[in-house]
């Protein structure tokens, strides 16, 4: 009743003031016709009194004395319900504004709650849906394709030589420029399909269709917005892409797979240089166990399956320990160890690299801090994937990291592989810099099996040499491997970089390196790669 109260009570208030006013008026109206009874009365008395008949007028109730009396019996009451309503009234206008207040509140919380949640699930820069709005969206059609049986097709954009924009125009005529586009690929859609921005310069659209047969019309209509030129203030840009697709439910039946899926087909698209892929289910087929492993990479990150074991490196000179290479292994609970080999090329083409390189990093860092609490001040090598490469926000991960565990990032080297692609793509390099300006130091892995090593030397701002270890293992037999080594470290000494030699198994082929004033050896003669306990008593025992 006081909660009615409360949400109504201008309402009642206005009721009770119109009841009030009608008793009033009849209240009045009684007390006149009482007074006007009372008049008669004492008129009727006076006639009967002796006199000469004038005085019977005299005692017949006056009229202006009726008019004066109801107007003080109106005055009265009138005032009564001016005081009534200004006690009862005030409070209540008052409890009104404050609920018109709350009201208002209220409604601005809704919108500012409403503008969150718009805020939260849209890119701030196109206003295409975000990662989180696309990955509910995909649900929402996988549980509808479970129920109704449509089908959908999940597409991956990466857009080319997007960096290229921005350094040459300026960030400005790239946020055009992926707004831009943004508007085009909704345009092109229905309202059941969604488009969203990925971040960088990467799309994602999720299209209901027909049949599988279907995607090529949707990839012709996105296509035809790259064929299009972009108009930027007096700038007219010509882009292209690379797209990957995947598609519900033939190529996977959960959210995560479909993403996997497409993300991978796109990165097929873009090594092999043609503009689409769609995910090869054929090819799937021929290759269950490592497909199986790769679905299976994600968990095993999750529950720290991965392990990381280390192989020392030496000073050649005076034999003290350099540092380690981080290498890790995959401890799966029904197939034992497996080796890098096996599942990194799989996770190279799908998102699952940066997961596990970041993994793979904290868990390196985490050591280091332990050899350093233990007074073990050496360097250590993680090696890094090409792709991961392509993320700009790689060297602000790092410098998180190395803040996490309080080391100096000098004692941080990463290793890379030589890759044509990588050496000409000014994504990468930018990364590398970077990498390079916080301290970290940069390592050419398999120095002279690429066919670009010499566009490295020149190009890339790396302070270390890593020949390959087929030299080192066969330079002792092999003159030509022994003067592909001496003429190798020569350059590199000439270009200011140290040299690891990589793949060492004797002593001659050692000594053959300290004659040849090579830095640092790396190689079973020193140490296989040992785990964590393994390399602790081995750093102990020297």
């Amino acid at each position: 009743m006081t909660s009615i109260f409360k949400q109504r009570g201008w309402q009642v208030f206005m009721v009770f003031l119109l009841l009030f006013a009608v008793l009033l008026i009849a209240e009045g109206n009684l007390r006149y016709q009482a007074f006007v009874e009372q008049e008669e009365q004492r008129a009727e008395a006076m006639r009967g009194l002796p006199g000469d008949g004038s005085e019977i007028d005299l005692a017949m109730p006056d009229r202006r004395y009726l008019v004066t009396k109801l107007r003080s019996i109106v005055l009265e009451n009138a005032a009564i319900f001016f005081i009534v309503m200004v006690i009862g009234g005030v409070p209540m206008w008052l409890q009104r504004r404050d609920l018109w207040s709350a009201h208002k509140h209220i409604d601005s919380l809704n919108k500012s709650n409403a503008s969150l949640q718009h805020t939260s699930l849209h890119d701030p820069l196109t206003g295409n849906a975000n990662r989180i709005l696309l990955a509910e969206r995909l649900e929402q059609a996988i549980l509808n394709g479970q129920r109704t049986g449509e089908l959908f097709a999940l597409l991956v954009i990466d857009l080319n030589r997007f960096k290229a924009v921005n350094d040459a125009l300026g960030h400005a005529v790239g946020d055009e420029l992926l707004r831009q586009l943004g508007v085009r690929l909704k345009l092109l859609l229905r309202e059941t399909d969604t488009v969203a921005r990925m971040g960088g310069d990467e799309f994602a659209i999720l299209a209901r269709i027909e049949t599988s047969g279907q995607v090529d019309s949707v990839l012709a209509k996105v296509f035809d917005q790259f064929d299009a030129p972009f108009e930027i203030g007096i700038s007219t840009l010509n882009i292209s892409a690379h797209i990957g697709v995947a598609m519900f439910p033939q190529h996977g039946r959960d959210a995560a797979t479909l993403l996997e899926r497409a993300d991978a087909a796109m990165y097929v698209a873009k090594k092999s240089r043609v503009s689409f892929s769609i995910y090869d289910a054929v090819d799937a087929q021929k290759r269950p166990d490592r497909l199986a492993l790769l679905g299976r990479l994600r968990e095993a990150i999750a529950q720290d399956e991965l392990e990381l074991w280390y192989q020392p490196k030496v000073n050649i000179e005076d034999r003290s320990v350099y540092g380690v290479e981080a290498l890790v292994r995959w401890n799966h609970p029904t197939h034992g160890i497996i080796f890098p080999d096996e599942f990194l090329p799989l996770a190279e083409q799908s998102s699952v690299i940066q997961l596990l390189t970041i993994h793979v990093l904290e868990q390196a860092l985490r050591f280091l801090a332990l050899l350093l609490r233990r007074g073990y001040r050496i360097k250590l090598a993680v090696n890094l994937s090409a792709r991961i490469l392509e993320d700009p926000e790689f060297p602000v991960d790092v410098v998180a990291l190395l803040q996490d565990w309080d080391l100096p990032p000098e004692l941080l080297q990463f290793e890379i592989t030589e890759n044509l692609e990588l050496a000409t793509n000014a994504d990468p390099l930018a990364v590398l810099r970077r990498l390079r300006s916080i301290g970290v130091g940069l390592s050419i892995d398999d120095f002279g099996v690429g066919y670009s090593s010499l566009f490295y030397l020149k190009n890339l701002p790396v302070n270390e040499l890593k020949l390959d270890k087929s030299f080192a293992m066969n330079m002792v037999g092999d003159k030509r491997d022994a003067a592909i080594i001496r003429s190798s470290i020569e350059l590199a000494h000439s270009l200011g970089l140290s040299v690891v030699a990589e793949g060492v198994e004797s002593q001659q082929a050692m000594d053959m390196l300290a004659s040849y004033g090579c830095d640092i050896a790396q190689g079973t003669l020193i140490a296989a790669a040992l785990t964590e306990d393994e390399l602790l008593n081995w750093l102990d025992g020297r």
